[in-house]
């Protein structure tokens, strides 16, 4: 009997470990761990080749929300289907042209040609405004813990979202269109669930489906999640997704 309650209590620790929920700071308490995996690794990885040297992190400076984004891509786990975005982001980094400059990009955080994609990736790691849910206008804030996963994880999406475009390239259902409503912006005609003919726009969905489902994350990191989910749906499809 004592045997089998020692085994219960060694089955039940391993579980509790494994589900241990991803731990995502936002007091910059893990600025020390980031610089660390972005001098030894993300640098190299991702070939930063335009910067003479790897460049020092702080708190809450644009290249720190970059690197903190590429750390939550690489540690969130994904379901066999999905696999890992970091490893498939190193696999095509050639095909990238990484922006390091602080310039800003007239087209926004990235654009795509027949060759390659562009991300101006320090440039994005803006502060952005939301509507909430008064109808009002909120600037989401990396100072302002109630709209820090907002930010980050409006990062996150677009750095799925451009790498969708290399795997679609010179297909006619990897561009983008000009959204019904007008003023510019861009939509996807038609929104599908097959990874293998998502639109960047529904790839960058199902991806934080992805990590929503797959993650034990607290509450504020799911609501900033299914905020971009929603979002997405809604805005940026001519065709609405029929809801499942």
């Amino acid at each position: 009997m004592k045997n089998f309650v020692l085994i219960t209590l060694l089955l039940v620790s391993c579980f509790a470990i494994s589900a241990k929920a991803l731990d995502i700071p936002t007091d910059c308490s893990d600025l020390a761990m980031l610089q660390e995996r972005w001098e030894t690794k993300y640098f190299y990885d991702l070939k930063f080749n335009s910067l003479k040297s790897v460049p020092k992190l702080v708190c809450n400076s644009r290249p720190y929300k970059f690197v903190k984004a590429i750390w939550v891509i690489e540690n969130m786990k994904n379901s066999p289907k999905f696999g890992n975005i970091y490893d498939k982001l190193v696999s095509d980094v050639n095909k990238f042209q990484l922006i390091s400059s602080q310039d800003s990009n007239p087209d926004g955080c990235g654009s795509f040609n027949s060759t390659h994609v562009e991300i101006y990736l320090f440039p994005c790691a803006f502060d952005m405004t939301i509507i909430n849910q008064d109808e009002k206008e909120e600037i989401i804030d990396w100072d302002n813990q109630d709209f820090y996963y907002y930010a980050l994880f409006k990062l996150v999406e677009i750095v799925a979202h451009e790498l969708k475009h290399l795997q679609l390239k010179n297909k006619d259902y990897g561009y983008h269109v000009e959204c019904p409503n007008g003023e510019g912006r861009s939509c996807d005609y038609s929104f599908s669930r097959d990874l293998d003919i998502a639109t960047p726009y529904a790839f960058q969905i199902l991806y934080l489906q992805d990590i929503l489902k797959n993650n034990i994350l607290n509450s504020k990191v799911k609501q900033a999640l299914k905020y971009f989910i929603n979002k997405n749906l809604k805005e940026k499809f001519v065709r609405q997704p029929v809801s499942k």
